[in-house]
């Protein structure tokens, strides 16, 4: 071998056979790792099932996603009302309370914020009886703070109302 052909394997190595092999198998190996974070980003996560599950079931019960465990739910809350105890008629008010405020984050994602702020920035549009449903909250907040605080049937019946009246606005009952 003399010095020409030293050069000449240096300068033009005979490899194109190898890099086509190199080059394909680089290929195969990207095309599988962007299918992967592909699979992860869409069945990985959560994203599919608020961009088609939910979308989906929301518009074949034409009620919002979530709806049905407040029924079950309110059914409880106003059974609370059949017995003689005045300390059920309280749970039941606060109950009712407590899932208005699960409904408002549920439907209309008001994330945050005390429940009386969810209620202002929620606006009079989408719950009828507003106003009604601001001093139902404040009976039902003296109600939590003050154990002593009276509360008959017949009030607690009326504001299980005001309750029901906001959640079939929202349309979750």
């Amino acid at each position: 071998m003399n010095l020409i052909d030293i050069v000449s394997f240096i300068i033009y190595p005979d490899i194109a056979g190898w890099l086509l092999v190199l080059k394909t198998l680089f290929l195969i190996v990207s095309v599988l790792a962007v299918g992967f974070i592909i699979w992860a980003a869409v069945f990985g996560t959560g994203w599919t099932k608020w961009w088609f599950i939910y979308d989906l079931k929301e518009f074949l019960t034409y009620r919002p996603y979530g709806a049905g465990k407040f029924n079950k739910e309110w059914a409880k809350i106003k059974k609370r009302l059949d017995t003689e105890k005045e300390t059920e008629w309280k749970l039941a008010v606060t109950e009712a309370n407590s899932s208005l405020e699960k409904a408002l984050v549920t439907v209309e994602n008001l994330l945050g914020g005390a429940f009386e702020e969810k209620l202002r920035r929620l606006g009079s549009g989408t719950i009828l009886n507003l106003d009604q449903v601001r001093e139902a909250h404040q009976i039902s907040n003296d109600i939590r703070l003050d154990p002593d605080y009276k509360l008959g049937l017949e009030q607690a019946k009326k504001i299980l109302e005001i309750y029901e009246s906001a959640l079939k606005d929202l349309d979750v009952l």
